[in-house]
């Protein structure tokens, strides 16, 4: 089972993963996905949201790797990301190499 996102008691249950990835993205280009109109919500584009994530992510992504997180750029191409993220699942024994 794969779970993407992030809560505010990750600490307490970050261990019980057999790996976590964080999915490393630069401010310029997490907002430039934010603004995409097919988005379907709008968390990050309306209110304070917008300026919560931005001094939120660096400091949530510099502790995810102070916690040996996989790191994965995720500014890259979604296909290259998704592949990078299903290799270091199939490096960790969590996903059978195909056929």
């Amino acid at each position: 089972m794969f779970v993407c996102g992030s809560a505010e008691n990750i600490m307490e249950f970050i261990g019980r993963f057999d790996l976590v990835i964080l999915l490393e993205v630069d401010i310029p280009t997490m907002l430039r996905r934010l603004d995409q109109p097919t988005r379907g919500n709008d968390f990050g584009r309306i209110g304070d949201t917008r300026k919560v994530l931005i001094e939120w992510a660096p400091g949530f992504q510099a502790q995810m790797k102070e916690l040996g997180a996989s790191v994965v750029d995720a500014g890259l191409p979604l296909e290259s990301v998704a592949d990078v993220v299903v290799r270091l699942a199939q490096d960790h024994g969590l996903m059978a190499l195909p056929r």
